[in-house]
């Protein structure tokens, strides 16, 4: 086989096996070391009710400083996310209402005066007057309105949870992808840069030979390795 033919199916396989060697192993080369991120070998599932382990505790596994810093940043300055935490905290001011209607209400007051009494001449004298005032009222729950209306309250509140979890973990999902996609791409680029200097090289050597008259080397091959080079420019 020629060698640019054994040139161009060897960059061919290369590029061929990089996008699964790059999403699998995510090994970087010496343009990006300092963007390691290593596969997580097991991955273990949250207890109940650890919504921040769900949504960012498996980053750890991933032995990246620089992802994990991406991910917490973006959970901590994503508008939607901000949002979502807003409407959770209302739902739970709702569910506090809903259950304190079920409760007797007390409204307490308090209140005083004070006035001079006299007629121009003689001494007058001031009067003072103080009151006190107590007001307690309840709903009697007969037809099971205020307890609905509680539960109802309860339901929203853990929808409400469940969204703000969800949105957590979709937010952190993508930051990860979005960092892998990004060291896939920058190892990429690197093996196109090796794969043109070694169309350059290859360009080179098929020249001078042909230049000196070395046998089998034609004007055909030439060109092809000039193609090859601009083909991977």
């Amino acid at each position: 086989m020629p060698r640019t033919a054994h040139a161009t199916t060897l960059a061919a396989l290369c590029l061929g096996t990089l996008g699964f060697t790059s999403c699998s192993k995510l090994v970087p080369n010496k343009s990006n070391s300092h963007h390691q991120v290593k596969a997580p070998a097991t991955w273990g599932e949250a207890s109940s009710g650890q919504h921040k382990k769900i949504s960012t505790g498996w980053l750890e596994e991933f032995n990246s400083p620089a992802m994990e810093k991406l991910v917490r940043e973006a959970l901590s300055q994503n508008p939607s996310l901000q949002a979502s935490a807003a409407r959770l905290r209302a739902s739970y001011s709702n569910t506090v209402n809903a259950r304190s209607n079920q409760l007797p209400s007390v409204d307490f007051s308090a209140g005083g005066s004070r006035s001079y009494i006299g007629d121009g001449g003689n001494p007058g004298f001031y009067n003072n007057n103080f009151n006190l005032g107590l007001n307690a009222s309840w709903e009697v729950d007969l037809w099971g309105r205020l307890s609905d209306l509680s539960n109802a309250a309860n339901f929203n509140y853990q929808a409400s949870i469940e969204e703000y979890r969800g949105a957590r973990l979709s937010l952190a999902a993508n930051t990860a992808r979005a960092w892998c996609n990004l060291i896939a791409a920058d190892q990429q680029l690197d093996l196109a840069m090796d794969v043109l200097q070694s169309f350059n090289k290859n360009a080179s050597i098929i020249e001078r030979n042909y230049k000196a008259g070395v046998p089998g080397t034609r004007a055909i091959d030439v060109q092809l390795s000039r193609n090859n080079v601009a083909s991977a420019q």
